[in-house]
């Protein structure tokens, strides 16, 4: 985790308070160099939503959409390797 996490959560609840959106949130921390999962935690918090929900804010902002694309095919080629593995061989 960040060493400034605890300042830009406190910053993100400011800004809650002043009619910010969980959009604009995700932007906010996208812009300060957060993570998925840091953006993740910090709307779990300042909304106090549960995690699926925190998830689902923050992946489909646009301004993920690069990383979530990229993280989508890795899950599918590891789903693949691993069904592939799995598969009995064929005796010849």
């Amino acid at each position: 985790m960040r060493s400034d996490f605890e300042d830009i959560m406190k910053e993100c609840q400011e800004k809650v308070g002043q009619g910010a959106s969980g959009a604009d949130i995700v932007l906010y921390l996208h812009r300060q160099g957060a993570t998925i999962v840091e953006s993740m935690k910090v709307l779990k918090e300042v909304y106090k939503l549960p995690l699926g929900e925190a998830k689902a804010l923050v992946t489909a902002h646009p301004v993920w959409a690069d990383e979530i694309k990229s993280a989508d095919i890795l899950h599918e080629e590891l789903e693949n390797a691993l069904r592939q593995e799995d598969e009995p061989t064929s005796k010849k």
